[in-house]
């Protein structure tokens, strides 16, 4: 497992971070999501042989947040 940290723009209330935390936990090996609010950033583990970094960060991007990697 690899252990993520992504700065996530745009999120303003509770609702935005339940956003962010259901895009990252729709994909299979996203395991500890965490999603924090006043750091603006999302913390979580992930199996790379299963799910990329980068289809992570565009699936919060569709959900309307500006992702990156830390």
């Amino acid at each position: 497992m690899a252990e993520a940290k992504l700065s996530v723009n745009g999120m303003t209330c509770q609702m935005c971070v339940k956003h962010v935390k259901k895009a990252i936990e729709e994909f299979k090996s996203a395991n500890n999501v965490n999603v924090d609010l006043d750091a603006k950033e999302a913390t979580f583990s992930y199996d790379p042989a299963v799910d990329n970094i980068e289809n992570i960060i565009n699936a919060i991007k569709e959900a309307g947040y500006e992702a990156s990697a830390k």
